[in-house]
């Protein structure tokens, strides 16, 4: 009478882990097997829409609206914001 661990469900424990590794080992396969896969971020780099947008965000904290007061302070110069971000 010496039954197997089961978890939710009624399906034996050991099966579950054994899917969950399958599955995840289906996903490293196809990961692996995409020749075209490459992290969004490095085309950003490549034509320059990073940089732009670092430079954009920069201008957005030099005279802060990132929050809805809009107090203008230079966050870049460490200026405490009206919202205490600062």
């Amino acid at each position: 009478m010496n039954n197997p661990p089961t978890a939710v469900g009624g399906i034996p424990l050991l099966r579950q882990v054994a899917w969950r590794f399958g599955a995840a080992q289906n996903i490293i396969a196809r990961v692996r097997n995409e020749q075209s896969f490459e992290s969004s971020y490095l085309a950003l780099l490549r034509d320059g829409t990073l940089q732009q947008r670092v430079t954009d965000l920069e201008r957005l904290l030099e005279r802060c609206t990132v929050c809805p007061r809009d107090c203008l302070n230079n966050r870049l110069n460490d200026e405490i914001a009206a919202c205490y971000s600062g």
